[in-house]
């Protein structure tokens, strides 16, 4: 199991690479793009920044949409299971123009899409236009989570921070279509299926500091 310990910061700057997501296990090319993750949070919000090291190109999706639509883009994910004691887990993909899914389960299937109702608990900002206008070389996007508000939506007791606590979560890299293209990257690395990354006992663990 992977450990990521994530800093306290009260502004949310999240200095440097904390982790990365470089393990491609279930790929059917050499399409392997290494993901730096920046990490910090409050006692409110967990903020994590993605600087995905491929060349920005035009997005097919600029709405919510389903996963697999989601998944035609390059797209980042993080799965967070936020409560200890819950087997729940949020998982958000996200492409380079903030596009995004949310859904809410114990594994990949049979999930709550929720993606369409209204909530208070995610902001996502980036760069895009900038970046694709310049042709760079990478793509980079920020995910903050409002843990209270994250906590009202999924019915959990109140949210209270202490220092040490413990989430669990992954992130992922993912492209499926086309083909020539696909790939599945890991941060918390799994042997067999890559749906077992979506396992609550195959998570790696957070500690807010």
């Amino acid at each position: 199991m992977e450990i990521l310990h994530i800093p306290f910061s009260r502004m949310l700057f999240c200095r440097k690479p904390r982790a990365k997501i470089n393990t491609y296990r279930f790929t059917e090319n050499t399409n392997n793009p290494v993901v730096d993750i920046f990490a910090c949070h409050n006692k409110k919000t967990i903020k994590f920044r993605f600087r995905v090291h491929e060349y920005i190109t035009e997005v097919q999706n600029f709405h919510p949409d389903f996963a697999s639509e989601i998944n035609k883009d390059s797209a980042v994910g993080i799965l967070l299971q936020p409560y200890e004691c819950d087997p729940r887990n949020l998982i958000l993909r996200v492409n380079a123009a903030g596009a995004y899914f949310i859904s809410f389960g114990q594994w990949y299937w049979n999930r709550a899409d929720c993606t369409f109702e209204k909530n208070r608990f995610i902001k996502i900002s980036n760069k895009y236009k900038k970046l694709l206008k310049a042709k760079s070389p990478y793509w980079e996007l920020t995910v903050e989570i409002n843990l209270p508000l994250l906590f009202e939506f999924i019915n959990l007791r109140k949210w209270e921070y202490t220092p040490g606590i413990v989430m669990y979560g992954n992130f992922l890299k993912v492209k499926k279509t086309p083909m020539e293209d696909s790939h599945f990257g890991m941060w918390n690395d799994v042997v067999r299926s890559s749906f077992d990354c979506y396992k609550s006992n195959k998570l790696g663990k957070f500690i807010l500091e």
